[in-house]
């Protein structure tokens, strides 16, 4: 069977299944009228034979292949394809085409070579060669690893075309990516000559923000004091920049318009957001590739049909306390719930008609958020959620203050917030009369509400503790998940009392200390609050510590236990400890695991080991 080369003209179906997903792409350019340099592919049945040629000659492939053998029928095919499409005379690009490159779940960019300023049939067979190696670079296999398709056997295509010798390069992005939350933005970078150092991050490059609508752009020139560019032998390198033009940036407001046009246009095309790669010689724009950007969120949060106009603000304020770094699905689905559950018995304590709270439903289900693996807060639905109490509704500044958010809303996010307060429902005098009354005799009764509730904690829990789960199949598991619920979260009003008396008195306390102490304004107001509450004791919070510096001091005071501790590993102090040595100090640890076991770093998170689980 006769191989036959690809190009623009070639079936949709031909360049996605055998072309590689660059070669589809810059077929799709050439369709849409874009000025694409002259190019042709060869199909993947080429690096198929390439590498069942290797394999025969050397046995399997390791990740330190420099090339595969190029086939004799594509070395011999070469000079008619070059002249065919006009390339025999120019420097080319030897370009990879990987089928999975350039895709919408993964772009692959940067993980094949390419090889530029190529000429001659020997040049671009030796380019071939190392282009369809680097498929098996340590650097792909990694990336395939991390995304899970290192059983996948990588098939790739490879494109020869016309190379640019570009006055500036660069890439655009018709979305943020940094911000996927910008609507109003696109972003250019730009160097002087090749584009490959922005790919790789070789170079630093003028940095343009244009407004998608008005095109109106914001600029950061780099200093470039180098550039990429042809070398004279082939290939190319770095060249030192004279110093006026290091310092001027490297497009034209024309040229930005113009580049900032292509890459709305190709999304419109395409219908996502897309990554462009493009050059300019001669005062004409070229586009050499461009793909999905992939980072983005999905495209329901850029239709506003689907998403609505409104902008959601994330703060991790307070939270970060308890779920710091990276958290899991199964930590934030209990978290979400739990929330959900609290806030509901709040609203009811302080008065929140039934009516309201069934009515903003969809508020409680959405105070957080999972944001590549951290947890948010919802911050409107929070100030939705506050308005709605009868004491809190128009006090913007008591609401941050319950938060914890350490700034008031920025000027241009304040209307957001004002329309919050004029949602909120109108209490009349009574009404709030009433609810004072009412929270009132829940504070008085602080006392036996908190004694009835740690009664009921230890009964549904105490269960659960003796329970070894790992016998428990997993609807068991979840059963008694279900029973910790509906025993201890379902009834969570004397912990919600305490939490408003808090609020309260640390809100009562600001006011006043800046009111009667504080000269110099709020900073000098939260000191001075800070200082007055940090001599209160009797704070259950220091039991764990003050246990452990007891412990400490025991072990101090024995130089043999002192000794071994010092000397063996953790496990191994541990295994002696269980194994007779320090009885009196196995009887320490063991006493504070079981009160204070769960006590540690992440202890909130579902995922974290405690001292119960690794002592």
């Amino acid at each position: 069977m006769t191989l036959k080369f690809l190009d623009s003209e070639s079936p949709v179906e031909s360049l996605a299944a055998r072309g590689g997903g660059k070669a589809n792409q810059l077929a799709s350019l050439s369709r849409i009228g874009c000025s694409v340099p002259r190019w042709f592919c060869i199909p993947v049945e080429g690096f198929d034979a390439a590498l069942f040629q290797a394999r025969e000659e050397s046995g399997e492939l390791s990740a330190g292949v420099v090339a595969l053998p190029v086939p004799n029928n594509i070395v011999e095919l070469l000079p008619e394809a070059l002249d065919k499409w006009n390339l025999a005379e120019d420097f080319v690009a030897v370009r990879s085409s990987g089928l999975d490159e350039d895709g919408t779940d993964h772009s692959f960019a940067g993980q094949f070579e390419s090889y530029l300023y190529r000429r001659g049939v020997e040049e671009i067979v030796d380019a071939i060669g190392r282009c369809w190696a680097s498929a098996f670079s340590e650097r792909n296999v990694a990336y395939r690893e991390a995304i899970g398709k290192s059983d996948a056997v990588p098939r790739m295509g490879v494109i020869i075309q016309r190379m640019i010798d570009s006055e500036s390069a660069g890439v655009a992005f018709s979305r943020n990516p940094l911000d996927p939350g910008d609507r109003e933005s696109l972003i250019v970078e730009s160097v002087w000559g090749q584009g490959e150092a922005i790919v790789s991050g070789q170079l630093d490059s003028d940095h343009f923000i244009v407004n998608r609508r008005t095109s109106e752009y914001e600029v950061s020139v780099a200093n470039k004091v180098t550039a990429i560019v042809q070398h004279p032998k082939g290939g190319t390198h770095e060249v030192k920049i004279e110093d006026d033009r290091a310092q001027k940036a490297s497009l034209t407001p024309d040229e930005v318009h113009e580049i900032a046009d292509l890459v709305l246009r190709l999304e419109n095309a395409f219908g996502v957001p897309q990554d462009l790669e493009w050059a300019t010689s001669a005062g004409r724009l070229f586009a050499l590739q461009t793909r999905p950007i992939t980072t983005l969120p999905p495209d329901a949060v850029f239709d506003e049909g689907i998403a609505g106009g409104a902008a959601t603000i994330w703060d991790n304020s307070n939270i970060v306390e308890s779920y710091s770094g990276v958290t899991t699905p199964l930590t934030f689905s209990h978290v979400n719930h739990a929330y959900r559950e609290v806030y509901f018995q709040t609203c009811g304590l302080l008065g929140v008609p039934k009516s309201v709270i069934e009515e903003h439903d969809s508020t409680f289900l959405n105070m957080l958020g999972l944001i590549r693996g951290r947890i948010y807060y919802n911050l409107l639905n929070w100030y939705r959620l506050l308005s709605l109490f009868p004491l809190l509704g128009k006090s913007g500044s008591f609401m941050e203050t319950m938060m914890g958010v350490k700034q008031s809303l920025e000027t241009d996010l304040q209307p957001l917030f004002d329309s919050l307060v004029d949602e909120a429902p109108d209490y009349g005098f009574f009404k709030r009369v009433g609810l004072v009354v009412r929270l009132g005799v829940h504070m008085l009764g602080g006392a036996r509400a908190n004694e009835l509730f740690l009664s009921r904690v230890d009964r549904v829990c105490r269960p659960m503790e003796e329970a070894d789960l790992a016998k428990l199949s997993l609807p068991q598991q979840v059963d008694l998940y279900h029973q910790l619920l509906d025993g201890a979260l379902k009834h969570w009003k004397a912990p919600i009392v305490n939490d408003t008396r808090c609020m309260i008195a640390f809100g009562t306390l600001k006011t006043l200390t800046e009111k009667w102490i504080a000269r110099d304004g709020a900073d000098e107001a939260a000191s001075l609050q800070n200082d007055l509450l940090c001599g209160s004791g009797d704070l259950k919070s220091t039991e764990p510590m003050r246990l452990l510096l007891e412990i400490a001091a025991e072990i101090e005071g024995d130089p043999e236990v002192r000794r071994y501790l010092l000397e063996e590993t953790p496990e191994d102090f541990w295994r002696s400890l269980q194994e007779g040595f320090a009885p009196h100090l196995k009887e320490r640890f063991e006493s504070y695991i079981a009160e204070y076991g769960y006590r540690c770093v992440d202890e909130l998170k579902l995922e974290t080991l405690d001292y119960h689980d690794r002592p």
